[in-house]
This record gives C-alpha cells, structure tokens and sequence, in this order.
C-alpha cells in the first residue's frame, strides 16, 4: 500500500517530462495519467497535483497531467481555480503548475499516457464522443461534478479519495 506520508523525493528527468509536447513518440513506451475535465482549471488541475505531490513522496515515476475538452478563458479567468489553489494549501501542497494556464486535450495527449481519467462521466463522456471516440474504451470516468452541480468541498474530497484509490494501483516500486 502507498504511504502518502513519506518525505517527497527529488525530482529526476523521467519524473519531470513535460506534457507539452504536441508529437506522440511511437517509440517511447506509454506512461503516466492525464486527468481530463472541461476547463483544465479546477477538478483536472487539482487532481493532477494532488497525484504529483503523492507520487513523489512515494517515489513513483509515473507523473501526472491534465487537459480540458474546452478551456474558456473567459468562464476560467486566470491560471487555476482558487478552489483548487486554498484546498492544496490546506493539505501543504505547493502546485508546480498553479501558474500554467488552461491546456485543451489534444490526440497526441490521449497517446502519450498510459491512464486517462475524464472526472465526469455525465459530462465529459459526450465531449471524448465528439471529439475523440476511438478514446472512449480507453478513459476511465469518475463522478465528480463541476461546481454548478456539486459544492466544490464536496466534488475536492472525492478527487481526493479518487486518487488515493488510484495511487494504490501503483503500490510502492
């Protein structure tokens, strides 16, 4: 089982490749997760640091990522979610990528990782269906809802036990 309290350990080049790339490399092998919400500023966001934050404290190599199927600058202002921002505070939680604006999920981005976790089924199954449903077998979905359906404390703490669920897969290496 996972620790979540061990020491974070420093970061190498594996650990730290960045998801900007925009060319899938057929030769490199698949790794890590991507987390897919709408926005790419408030539930994928959160995810994605949160399993950051656990994943080197537990010295995984696989590290996470997020997208949005249709990030909007203007119902999105800034960088990430102040919801997002005050619960990683509370739990100690320095986001590496809080000042990374909105990404939009792209095929090259489906590729590279090895897990993909879209964090609501009712919402993002039908934006993957429109835009990438040959992905549709390959994404896992959750059930946690943007802030208009669910109150935001509710929707962080199941993104939370989601994750730590999800860190037990791995297991220590």
């Amino acid at each position: 089982m996972i620790s979540l309290n061990r020491k974070p350990a420093a970061l190498n080049s594996a650990g730290t490749e960045s998801s900007d790339q925009s060319e899938f490399n057929p030769a490199r092998s698949r790794s890590g997760v991507l987390f897919l919400c709408t926005g790419n500023y408030y539930r994928s966001r959160f995810a994605e640091e949160l399993w950051n934050h656990y994943a080197r404290r537990n010295h995984l190599r696989e590290q996470a990522a997020s997208k949005g199927f249709k990030p909007d600058p203007k119902n999105n202002p800034g960088a990430m979610s102040r919801f997002s921002l005050e619960r990683l505070a509370t739990r100690g939680i320095t986001p590496a990528g809080a000042a990374r604006l909105p990404a939009a999920v792209t095929r090259a981005d489906l590729l590279r990782y090895r897990i993909l976790i879209a964090l609501s089924e009712s919402e993002h199954r039908p934006m993957l269906l429109g835009q990438f449903p040959e992905f549709l077998g390959a994404v896992r979905f959750w059930q946690v809802e943007d802030v208009q359906w669910e109150y935001y404390t509710s929707a962080l703490d199941k993104i939370e036990v989601c994750v730590r669920h999800l860190l037990e897969e791995f297991g220590p290496e």
